[in-house]
């Protein structure tokens, strides 16, 4: 994490938007270690003790870096070194297992769409209103699923409209998120012609999400359980709920600087109450999937409905 300032409205999409280090405030290091057997094939300044571990240190102590780094040569670990607090409020400090994703779930939607643009459902230089009814003329006949993938599509930020934030708030059930998204998905406009530049765009990244449940027949939670998580092994990830994130104990929590020099709990300020297909996907173990029945295992697919078949998932 960098000690730059973020304004409130970064603050509150952060969850989505981009990936934070989980704390700031210093718990002990990490013990650092290697693998003997590989040490005579890894450059000195990797090892435990070396110049990498040795930053890490240091920026934890400058308050600049708080989270996990994991060092690995032919899937074997090289160096591994935990710094910072993943929970400030109840001093849980961070380790290799408590981990929050932000947005880097936005590569698990892009998978989902790799492998249904190899099972021939999606084509990438198709239009977004071959999928999905509902968007204006200039971005359903014009913006392209490669678009949506690269954030070239010229879309701007629903999360910024006018009321988003306050209809976010009520929004206290995983269907009650996917149905209230699109309302703001749909009415966000072009801030460039589709193709001509580029701009990170979580908004996107909704509705790529929005493809992956259209034309699997599938919720989004589900197909990408099924699909990209069971197939890694990632068997205890999942789209934990913002209760279960606050109760869990081993899911790092974001904390963003302010003006003040205080750090805010991200996770307190954000309204959103499930991950994405923008962000907040989990790697943890903390609640095995098969013991959360709301957390997209109903049909998730009611407000992206469209003019050709329902939509509606197959949810557990």
């Amino acid at each position: 994490m960098t000690d730059n300032k973020l304004p409130r409205r970064s603050v509150l999409a952060a969850m989505g938007t981009a990936p934070l280090a989980a704390s700031t405030a210093l718990a002990p290091a990490g013990i650092g270690h290697a693998d003997s057997s590989r040490t005579d094939r890894i450059p000195e300044d990797l090892r435990p003790g070396g110049k990498l571990d040795r930053l890490v240190v240091r920026l934890a102590a400058e308050d600049k870096f708080s989270g996990t780094v994991l060092l690995r040569h032919r899937d074997r670990p090289v160096l591994s070194r935990s710094v910072g607090m993943a929970d400030h409020q109840r001093s849980i400090p961070n380790g290799p297992d408590t981990i929050s994703l932000a947005s880097i779930t936005k590569l698990f939607t892009g998978v989902a769409i790799a492998q249904l643009a190899q099972r021939n459902k999606v084509a990438y230089h198709e239009k977004l209103g071959a999928y999905l009814d509902g968007f204006p003329d200039e971005i359903a006949d014009q913006v392209t699923v490669h678009q949506l993938l690269t954030h070239t599509s010229g879309m701007g930020d629903h999360m910024q409209l006018p009321g988003y934030e306050k209809a976010a708030a009520t929004w206290t059930s995983v269907q009650q998120t996917w149905d209230g998204e699109p309302e703001f998905v749909r009415k966000t406009g072009l801030a460039f012609i589709p193709g001509s530049g580029w701009r990170y765009c979580n908004t996107g990244y909704h509705a790529l999400g929005a493809i992956v449940a259209e034309v699997s027949g599938q919720s989004y939670y589900d197909y990408v359980r099924e699909n990209i998580f069971t197939p890694a092994g990632m068997t205890s990830s999942d789209f934990y709920t913002k209760p279960q994130w606050r109760d869990g104990r081993r899911i790092a929590h974001p904390y963003a600087p302010q003006d003040s020099g205080k750090r805010v709990d991200v996770l307190e300020e954000d309204p959103h109450f499930v991950g994405s297909p923008a962000g907040g996907g989990v790697p943890m173990e903390f609640v095995k999937p098969c013991g959360v029945p709301d957390v997209g295992r109903r049909s998730c697919c009611g407000a992206w409905r469209t003019g050709r078949r329902s939509g509606v998932g197959r949810g557990r």
